[in-house]
């Protein structure tokens, strides 16, 4: 599947997008949104917790529906908008592929003219890596470790 998510100050999840691919050439797409809870562990938060207060789940999706609906055939428009707000780009990212045995990990370094992901891998032979080009796979960015705790005196 192809993941998207949406994300929150912080790289905190608070939306997600997938899609599968299915029998006969079809994609099917499914989209959450966390208003009231977040699954904890998972670096994820929700809109009420984002605010504050209550969110109302009819809003939520109606504001959705409306802003999808403006977007509809707006193809540049979606394009543009995608590269200036993608967050992963200039990221570590570890990113699971299907047809791999290990996972890919290197930085984001941009997005092709379809919209696929362009990760450079660690430094090669040449210093430089490889350019991999991912269509579909499960992209996780890898969080910085955090600094040693110095001991103390």
């Amino acid at each position: 599947g192809l993941p998207g998510a949406g994300l929150a100050p912080g790289d905190a999840k608070v939306a997600g997008i997938l899609a599968e691919s299915a029998d006969g050439g079809a994609i099917v797409v499914g989209a959450g949104v966390n208003v009231a809870w977040a699954p904890e562990g998972m670096g994820a938060t929700c809109l009420e917790a984002l605010v504050g207060g209550g969110v109302s789940r009819g809003e939520v999706l109606v504001e959705s529906l409306l802003a999808l609906d403006r977007l509809c055939g707006q193809w540049d428009l979606v394009s543009n908008l995608y590269r200036q707000s993608c967050a992963t780009v200039g990221r570590q990212v570890r990113v699971r592929l299907s047809d791999r045995a290990s996972d890919l990990v290197g930085t984001a370094v941009g997005l092709d003219g379809d919209g696929h992901l362009v990760v450079q891998t660690g430094a090669g032979p040449d210093g430089e890596g490889e350019l991999v080009t991912v269509a579909a796979g499960d992209v996780s960015h890898v969080r910085p470790a955090p600094p040693p705790s110095l001991p103390s005196q």
